[in-house]
């Protein structure tokens, strides 16, 4: 799980590091958003455990992140 979290962690470093401006500019709860998908497609999210995921999914439901699967 703390290899997870790192996953999320360097999602920001890298999309930082890439466009500052733009990183800066997006809004936060899709810098976010774009974390946890990082994560969550990972090797290292088959390792977590149900506690773990369900926390990351309850974080990513309070960003609307799975909104989008109910609009259409």
């Amino acid at each position: 799980e703390i290899i997870n979290s790192f996953i999320h962690e360097k999602k920001h470093y890298d999309d930082y590091t890439n466009d500052p401006k733009g990183y800066l500019s997006s809004p936060k709860d899709v810098r976010e958003i774009r974390a946890i998908l990082a994560q969550m497609n990972d090797h290292s999210w088959k390792m977590t455990r149900k506690i773990y995921k369900k926390k990351v999914y309850r974080y990513g439901k309070s960003l609307e992140m799975f909104k989008f699967l109910f609009e259409w």
